[in-house]
């Protein structure tokens, strides 16, 4: 790898991105430049209040992972901003960005442009792909770095690796295993290939799934569901503050955190009431958690 090579990285305020400066900058790279929307800015605004005696303004990591690897932040107001006042890189990579880039700024660098996404394409393409793998009850994640190009995240595919989930993984832990895999495998990749020979593969469109942002209806669970499935969906999304609603028995359950649960347990009724927990019968398994029950509302 040349490090006196140029980068453009396209991100956002959080530890996806500042992971991925950090390593770039790690590997050598000499010539790294990082952006982000206007919508993100660079330093959060202080909160009114007394003056801090120690003057510490709290920043947020892609900011504190630029500070460290001295490496320019710029804040862009708009996607045109992206090639104003500022030379060509030979390369952008995109990690956590959250807007599509047109073509005229994919066409801008030397050796064109990589997103790294948190999902084994072409299944997930979209926002939050971790969200809808636990939600679909995954055994196994990963990340794909490919190339970018008009249609969301269906380049072809330049290198991609697995990770496994747990049952009682956050998304935000999730999150870092995927993105310390992804950023281990760019750096690799621009160590191993010259630039303007990366490698590439086609996705199957044909297998290609689409999920958009997650509502407030998605955080709903069935019956059908096994204990095991609905246990690592709602730890793993427990950090999105959302009510998991599940109608069973002629009731509705409306959940707030997981327990546990037992996968070969079977109940006699829907669910029992368990201290200040109820205990659901699901296909299979029983689940423990946190809860209140209502009435259902005919026809809803």
């Amino acid at each position: 790898m040349n490090n006196s090579r140029s980068i453009l990285l396209l991100g956002s305020p959080s530890d996806f991105s500042a992971t991925v400066l950090s390593r770039l900058a790690g590997a050598g790279i000499s010539n790294i430049r990082a952006a982000l929307l206007r919508e993100f800015p660079a330093t959060p605004p202080t909160f009114d209040g007394p003056a801090n005696p120690l003057d510490v303004r709290v920043r947020h990591p892609l900011s504190q992972a630029a500070e460290r690897c001295a490496t320019p932040l710029r804040t862009l107001t708009t996607l045109s901003d992206i090639t104003r006042d500022s030379a060509p890189p030979e390369l952008i990579v995109t990690a956590c960005f959250p807007r599509r880039l047109p073509a005229a700024i994919l066409d801008w660098p030397r050796f064109g442009c990589l997103n790294m996404h948190p999902s084994l394409l072409p299944a997930y393409r979209g926002p939050n792909p971790v969200f809808w793998q636990l939600r679909a009850g995954e055994s196994m994640s990963g990340v794909t770095i490919h190339k970018l190009n008009p249609e969301l995240d269906a380049g072809d595919i330049v290198a991609i690796k697995t990770v496994p989930l747990g049952d009682a993984t956050t998304a935000a832990a999730i999150t870092r295993s995927l993105v310390d895999a992804g950023s281990r495998l760019l750096v690799q990749l621009l160590r191993e290939h010259d630039w303007d020979a990366l490698p590439g593969a086609a996705q199957d469109h044909t297998k290609a799934t689409y999920y958009s942002t997650p509502t407030q209806e998605d955080f709903r669970i069935f019956e059908h569901w096994s204990a095991h499935r609905a246990f690592g969906f709602m730890r793993g999304t427990e950090a999105w503050g959302q009510p998991y609603v599940l109608d069973t028995g002629g009731r509705r359950l409306l959940l707030e955190r997981a327990l546990e649960f037992s996968p070969a347990e079977e109940l006699s009724a829907p669910w029992v009431r368990d201290g200040n927990s109820l205990r659901i019968a699901l296909q299979p398994g029983v689940l423990r958690a946190i809860g209140t029950e209502i009435a259902l509302t005919p026809g809803r």
